[in-house]
């Protein structure tokens, strides 16, 4: 499947947070600090989107890395164990 001709933008958004992670975690000498997304799961579906927040805790808890998340989901925004900030 070829991931640029295909409308699952979703599935890019995936793939593109993967890569970053990976890439922080293999560079050599060591990237250090946080992930930072800004809408980085804008275009997954709400099944998907459900799961995220899992996935998150996982990568904290596994790579010991602050995540901060930009987000205007609100199945995302919901998860109670975050810390939010709220601009409105």
């Amino acid at each position: 499947m070829d991931l640029l001709e295909q409308s699952a933008g979703g599935i890019c958004d995936l793939i593109s947070f993967g890569l970053r992670v990976v890439l922080m975690e293999c560079s050599v000498p060591k990237v250090k600090g946080f992930f930072l997304g800004d809408e980085a799961f804008k275009h997954l579906s709400e099944d998907y989107q459900e799961k995220i927040p899992y996935l998150l805790e996982e990568l904290n808890k596994r790579l010991k890395r602050q995540t901060i998340l930009i987000s205007h989901e609100s199945i995302i925004k919901a998860h109670t164990s975050f810390n939010k900030i709220e601009i409105k």
